[in-house]
């Protein structure tokens, strides 16, 4: 069965930039390399290599750094996908059709603001389609 794919929210220019970013960092890696292997492992190319690093180390922080955020909102994200499911599943997420035509859904939502709350709700929408485009009209708290 194959993964569904989910939209792309990151530009051209987006993507180039994170490439480069990946080319940036095997060109440290690279360097560090090359400067051991042209001493042939002797103590000179060690310490040409670590210096090397040790000028690319803000660098290689910040982007650890950063590696380790987008790890965490992964987690928490896959968490809060895990908490929907489970509560779907539990009948806490519901649409009902009325009278006069659309639906009324009662959903909880995630407010995207890393809280430890989310996700939020149930918030309770009346939701109509018009002119082939669903509207969501909030009636508040459930």
């Amino acid at each position: 069965m194959g993964q569904e794919v989910a939209p792309s929210y990151l530009t051209a220019e987006d993507r180039e930039a994170l490439l480069g970013l990946g080319k940036k960092l095997r060109e440290v890696y690279d360097a560090m390399l090359e400067a051991y292997r042209q001493s042939k492992g002797k103590e000179q190319g060690a310490k040409a290599a670590l210096e090397i690093h040790d000028q690319a180390q803000a660098f290689i922080e910040d982007v650890r750094g950063v590696l380790g955020d987008i790890e965490d909102l992964k987690d928490v994200l896959l968490e809060s996908l895990k908490e929907l499911s489970r509560q779907r599943e539990k009948g806490e997420v519901a649409a009902k059709r009325i009278a006069g035509g659309g639906s009324m859904v009662s959903k909880l939502v995630l407010c995207g603001k890393h809280c430890n709350g989310c996700p939020h709700g149930p918030y309770l929408y009346r939701v109509v389609k018009s002119g082939g485009k669903l509207h969501w009209i909030y009636l508040g708290k459930d």
